[in-house]
């Protein structure tokens, strides 16, 4: 948040500067404006899935997230409907950083995620001893030629968290488009998951997935299906 502030405050700098030494007589060049942005998600799936595992007990799961973004830099707030072993909560992420796609498609992208529990599932973590907040740095690059996108992106775990790390492939075309993720998430397992979407309208699609989990403990597998709805604006 505090790369946020800091961009806007400099942006508001440069503005008044230009606007004191025009004043003056000097000339001065004037930059684009910032481009600020404030989007929004909403989705409604069968089953949460992430990284290979369902965090809703293969039980259904509402969805909403909202990001800001001005100019490369963005912050923004994500939340799910969690259930394990039959005990309810909410999971909310929070996240910060920074992302520029370059003309030739080469797109770059860093920074900071906070995952937590919350509700009475938080309660029964802390009960179980085990940790209700995990926080991640991360840095990803990708590659977007035509209509297929390529990339990869790494998570170091911080404070005991393990880390992880990600390759994908996307295929967008007008009518449709499905990704694939490959993930391994040290000490947990590894997992591959396709995703098709559809779009509806210009603002919902309608999804559907699924995702193969191999455990690195020598536990049994998972796998998961989902399907849903998916909102962007």
């Amino acid at each position: 948040m505090k790369k946020v502030v800091l961009g806007v405050i400099g942006t508001l700098m440069v503005s008044l500067t230009g606007l004191v030494s025009a004043s003056e007589g000097t000339d001065v060049s004037v930059d684009e404006p910032v481009n600020i942005q404030l989007s929004g998600t909403a989705d409604i799936t069968s089953n949460y899935v992430f990284r290979g595992m369902s965090f809703s007990d293969d039980e259904p799961a509402i969805q909403t997230g909202a990001e800001l973004s001005v100019g490369p830099l963005y912050a923004g707030v994500w939340g799910s409907t969690v259930e394990d072993a039959g005990i309810s909560g909410y999971e909310a992420d929070y996240y910060v950083g920074a992302r520029h796609t370059y003309d030739n498609g080469l797109g770059l992208d860093v920074g900071y995620i906070k995952y937590t529990a919350k509700g009475s599932i938080e309660d029964a973590f802390n009960l179980a001893n085990e940790p209700t907040t995990i926080e991640e740095v991360y840095a990803g690059a990708s590659v977007n030629v035509d209509t297929v996108t390529i990339g990869g992106k790494y998570f170091w775990g911080r404070n005991g968290a393990s880390d992880a790390w990600d390759l994908t492939a996307g295929v967008d075309v007008d009518v449709f488009e499905v990704d694939y993720t490959y993930n391994d998430w040290t000490d947990e397992g590894t997992s591959h998951t396709i995703v098709a979407s559809l779009p509806l309208t210009d603002v919902w699609s309608a999804n559907a997935g699924y995702s193969k989990f191999d455990r690195d403990t020598g536990a049994n597998d998972d796998s998961n299906t989902m399907f849903g709805l998916s909102a962007e604006f």
